[in-house]
């Protein structure tokens, strides 16, 4: 290798890049160097001394002054080269010459004190004398034996490594720069075999002044640093439980592949690959399990061609794996296929077989400039894919489409709107009667919210609330909700006492509240704190709802049921999670869904599906109410087939709290008083 011009090439790269040298700020050599500097400085105010009493004396014999003599000529003094080293009582390596002990005297205390290697230069690159530390580590075994020792030349050291290692070959031309006056001081770091093991040292080079000092150099030994920012790193871009790369570095993977090889993306896919009801693995097996399940999925993973794929580990059993492909839909279908199959089998722990099922979410994309957004939005789709494919049937795989897309930007939209009206307080509560099948009074009411605009007229958020769900949002707007139900409640029951026709008051509530684990805490606070008796509360829960940590929502309504609050069910007949709530004696009331009494579909299934609900609420001992009630052929019907409770537009639409205070009070100088309910509505005995 050719030094000088390999440098020059080296040189010409980093200017053009503007790259600076990385800047030395080691304390040892700063030290160092204001030693020399000030031997440098007693030096020069020495030899002014002298010289002006030389000159004075020369003067004095030749009987006047020499004009040429004031001033010391240039290269006048001794020179390095003809100096023969000798050692210090210091330990200090140094020359004979008064300059160099007197340089090696001023420095010898600071250098001795450091364990790193440290030498002084001349301007030509020789060592006029360096510390013990330096001298041991370049003797035969020392951890640096490429050093020059004192008296040789630490520029043609490291001309010579050049030839092999690039790092000196760059320590080589900042050398110069520095002995030449061209830079300031800088520092490089650098690997060193020593043994079996590598270590890590730090080259810290300096300037200094003087007419003998050049520089200073320190070599120091940081492998430990080097380890522990290797760990660090290491900690921060890995998952610590499985190996894989976390989320943040799977990210930075995506970017750095289509920065450093755009020919490679003409299409890649990313999988999101989530084990199914994970808190109910860890719930039923433990958490030791769990983690043994995820060990072993991580593992499976990793038999994947690694040529083509790029893996990484989230949190709560799900992963995440990046696809290449030329054509991505074939091969989307078959690694959808794989994944699954990877994961289906059991995972022995603890003497027994761990079983699970995971659903894949797939987000394709097709030659575009993988950019962080790029692979934001491609990690987002994907997710959503995974969260559809859980909501159907679950151990399956959904790949997102333009669909997917409406739907996500419709719910993006919608949080919007909702998070916008809860802070401008833009809810207002509507109120729609419920009432008793034969006697047509009210009974209860269902809370509805609505959104009070700003040409004052209000719009319904039933569509944006559907897509509220799993969303922090949601439950902020169920405490405001509850809240403001249990004031009003409290309130009218206050100002109208017995002259109060009803007794409950329903409030819809998100399963995902549900599955908090504060939620019964704070229900508990916010009944005490308003006064609002617990049995005129109900809750009601849309049977389409999706609920994934089944065990917290178990516990939610059990907890409710226990404080004395009703547990109704909406929209019963749409879905399939609620017969497990009613099997568990936690429910108190069905409200059949309105698509079932509807007109256009009253046909001999409808009435045969009406009266089998109905059959199974009796016999479970739960009240039934029929919602969408608006004629009176629905309503008779309703009667006929055994409803207690009836709920739509025929009875009353729904109200605001003053216009309902006023309906309820004039219904109920009406009603006779034995129908008067005495307490909540809570199954079929208090239905009418």
């Amino acid at each position: 290798m050719n030094v000088e011009s390999t440098g020059e090439r080296l040189r010409t790269r980093s200017f053009e890049v503007g790259k600076e040298p990385q800047r030395c700020v080691d304390p040892g050599v700063a030290r160092l160097v204001r030693a020399v500097n000030s031997a440098a400085e007693a030096e020069v105010t020495r030899k002014t001394a002298l010289d002006s009493k030389d000159n004075r004396r020369t003067a004095s014999r030749r009987g006047g002054e020499d004009p040429a003599a004031g001033t010391w000529a240039e290269g006048v003094g001794p020179r390095s080269a003809d100096v023969a080293p000798v050692s210090l009582e210091s330990g200090v390596t140094a020359s004979p010459h008064a300059d160099l002990e007197r340089l090696a005297l001023c420095t010898s205390a600071v250098a001795e004190s450091e364990r790193s290697l440290l030498c002084v230069l001349d301007r030509e690159g020789r060592i006029l004398f360096a510390n013990q530390a330096w001298r041991q580590g370049v003797g035969k075994g020392g951890p640096n034996p490429g050093l020059a020792d004192v008296g040789g030349n630490y520029l043609e050291e490291c001309a010579r490594a050049a030839k092999d290692d690039v790092t000196a070959v760059e320590s080589y031309l900042r050398v110069q720069d520095v002995l030449a006056g061209r830079l300031r001081e800088f520092s490089l770091d650098y690997p060193c075999r020593i043994g079996e093991k590598t270590a890590w040292f730090q080259m810290s080079v300096r300037r200094a002044q003087g007419p003998l000092a050049a520089a200073v150099v320190r070599h120091s030994d940081i492998t430990a640093s080097k380890l522990l920012e290797a760990a660090s790193e290491r900690e921060s871009h890995y998952d610590r439980l499985t190996g894989l790369p976390n989320e943040t570095y799977f990210r930075e993977m995506l970017i750095s592949m289509g920065r450093d090889c755009p020919e490679r993306f003409q299409g890649m896919a990313i999988f999101h690959v989530g084990i199914d009801d994970y808190d109910m693995l860890v719930h039923g097996y433990g958490r030791a399990a769990a983690r043994a399940v995820e060990v072993a999925v991580s593992q499976r993973l990793k038999n994947l061609d690694q040529k083509k794929v790029a893996l990484g580990a989230l949190t709560r059993g799900e992963f995440l794996v990046a696809l290449h492909c030329d054509s991505c839909l074939p091969e989307t279908h078959s690694m959808a296929h794989r994944l699954r199959a990877l994961t289906a089998p059991p995972v022995p722990f603890g003497g027994f077989n761990v079983y699970m099922r995971t659903s894949v979410g797939v987000a394709l994309m097709g030659p575009q400039v993988v950019d962080e957004i790029a692979v934001e939005r491609g990690l987002q789709a994907a997710e959503m894919a995974l969260l559809a494919a859980r909501r159907g049937t679950g151990s399956s795989a959904r790949i997102y489409d333009d669909a997917m897309a409406e739907s996500h930007r419709r719910m993006a939209a919608h949080h919007a709107i909702a998070r916008k009206a809860l802070d401008r307080k833009e809810f207002v509560l509507y109120f729609q009667p419920i009432v008793g099948g034969s006697s047509r009074f009210p009974v209860a009411f269902e809370t509805l919210l609505r959104r009070r605009l700003e040409d004052g007229s209000v719009e319904s958020m039933q569509e944006v609330f559907g897509d509220l769900e799993r969303s922090s949002t949601i439950i902020e707007i169920d405490q405001w909700v509850i809240e403001n139900v249990c004031r009003q409640w409290v309130s009218w029951r206050q100002e109208h006492g017995s002259r109060w026709p009803v007794a409950t008051i329903s409030v819809n509530v998100s399963a995902f509240h549900f599955q908090q684990a504060e939620f019964l805490t704070w229900l508990r606070a916010t009944l005490d704190r308003m006064g609002m008796p617990p049995q005129s509360l109900a809750l009601e829960i849309t049977e389409r709802a999706y609920v994934d940590d089944e065990s917290a929502f178990v516990r939610s309504i059990r907890g409710v049921a226990g404080m004395g609050v009703s547990l109704w069910v909406d929209d019963f007949g749409t879905g399939y999670s609620s017969l497990q709530t009613l099997r568990r004696g936690f429910a108190s009331m069905l409200k059949m869904d309105r698509a079932m009494a509807a007109p256009e579909t009253y046909d001999r299934r409808t009435k045969a599906m009406i009266a089998a609900v109905v059959s199974l609420a009796r016999g479970l001992g739960v009240g039934t109410i029929g919602e969408g009630v608006e004629t009176p052929e629905q309503a008779e019907e309703l009667d006929r087939l055994g409803c207690d409770l009836q709920q739509g537009f025929l009875h009353a639409r729904p109200m605001a709290a003053a216009d309902i205070e006023s309906w309820l009070l004039a219904m109920a100088d009406k009603r006779p008083a034995q129908d008067a309910p005495s307490a909540g509505v809570s199954g079929a005995t208090r239905a009418s």
